[in-house]
């Protein structure tokens, strides 16, 4: 899914197994508001390992490791622990 593209890796050093999508987006995206967040997700723009989400109070998990997002059209990141 991410072969040939620019990944940014991001380390988590969250203590909690689940984490809220807008909160893990806004951790990534720090420049980025919450409100124009919420409409990239509500857009359909964020997906998770390759699966579009939609709801803004989803959890994520991080058991699962690595988690490869996409936020917007040209932004990708690997969650690693």
């Amino acid at each position: 899914m991410f072969t040939n593209i620019p990944v940014t890796i991001i380390t988590t050093t969250c203590s909690e197994k689940q984490i809220q999508l807008i909160d893990l987006c806004k951790i990534i995206k720090k420049s980025e508001s919450k409100s124009n967040l919420k409409r990239l997700i509500e857009s359909g723009s964020v997906t998770i390992n390759g699966i579009k989400i939609m709801d803004i109070y989803s959890k994520v998990s991080l058991d699962i490791l690595p988690v490869k997002m996409k936020i917007g059209k040209r932004d990708y990141f690997q969650l690693i622990p």
